[in-house]
C-alpha cells in the first residue's frame, strides 16, 4: 500500500509540473502576442493608411484623407506621421478590405488617432458603424464650422488664382458621372470646389467636356 501511494504521489507531481510548464508557456506565447512592440507603428503609406511592425496594413476606420496627387495629401499624410509613427497601439477592426487592409480604430494611450485626424480636418469623416462614430463625425462638423484643414485649404467657392476660370466641376468617388456648373445654373452658388475630393476648376465648357464631365441638369439650356 505504501508503494501505490508513493507511486501516486510521483505521478500527481510530473503531471503538476507538466501543467506549470504548460500554463507558463501559455502565458508567454500570449504576452508576446499581446506585447506593445508587436503593435508599433512603423510606416505611414498615406493620410489614412499604416503599417505595424508585424507588417499588419491597417486601414483607419470613419475617416478619408485625400488621395495622392489631390489638395491637402501630403499634410494629411504629415499629421498621421505625428499622431502614430513609432507609436504603440492598440487595434479594434473585425474587417479587412479587398487589399488585405485591416478596417480599423487606432488608440494609442493617450487618444483615438481616428479621431485626431479628423479633428485636425485633414481626414473628413466616413459613415461606418463603429463604437466611434458619433465622436468622430461631431469632430468633422467642427472642423468644417472651423475651416480646419481640408476645409480651409481645399474647400473652395470661387477660383482666386484664375478669376476668368469659374466652371465648377464635382468629382465625387462613388458616382460615376461627372458634373460641372457654371454661373447662372440654379445650383451655382450653392456648390463648392472640394480639391480634396477631386473636384476641379475649367475655364470653358469645351475643358469641362474634355475632361469627361457633363452639364448639369439645371445648365441646360444656358452657355457659358
Amino acid at each position: 500500500m505504501k508503494r501505490v501511494v508513493e507511486w501516486m504521489g510521483l505521478a500527481m507531481a510530473v503531471v503538476a509540473t507538466m501543467a506549470g510548464m504548460w500554463v507558463g508557456g501559455y502565458q508567454k506565447g500570449k504576452n508576446e502576442i499581446d506585447s506593445p512592440t508587436d503593435n508599433t507603428v512603423i510606416r505611414i503609406i498615406d493620410g489614412d493608411t499604416l503599417e505595424l511592425s508585424t507588417k499588419q496594413q491597417i486601414r483607419l476606420n470613419n475617416i478619408a484623407a485625400a488621395e495622392e496627387g489631390r489638395c491637402g495629401y501630403e499634410e494629411a499624410k504629415d499629421e498621421l506621421e505625428k499622431l502614430a509613427l513609432g507609436k504603440d497601439v492598440r487595434v479594434e477592426g473585425d474587417f479587412t478590405d479587398r487589399y488585405g487592409r485591416l478596417l480599423g480604430l487606432v488608440y494609442t494611450d493617450d487618444y483615438l488617432v481616428n479621431l485626431e485626424m479628423v479633428r485636425s480636418g485633414w481626414a473628413r469623416y466616413s459613415s461606418n458603424e463603429t463604437a466611434a462614430k458619433d465622436e468622430i463625425k461631431a469632430a468633422g462638423q467642427e472642423a468644417r464650422e472651423n475651416k480646419l484643414g481640408v476645409y480651409g485649404k481645399c474647400v473652395q467657392s470661387e477660383n482666386t488664382q484664375k478669376p476668368e476660370c469659374s466652371i465648377k466641376g464635382n468629382n465625387r468617388d462613388g458616382y460615376k458621372t461627372k458634373i460641372y456648373t457654371f454661373p447662372g445654373c440654379k445650383s451655382y452658388k450653392n456648390t463648392d470646389v472640394e480639391l480634396d475630393l477631386g473636384d476641379q476648376w475649367f475655364c470653358g465648357e469645351e475643358e469641362a467636356v474634355a475632361a469627361e464631365y457633363v452639364k448639369a441638369n439645371d445648365c441646360f439650356g444656358k452657355d457659358y
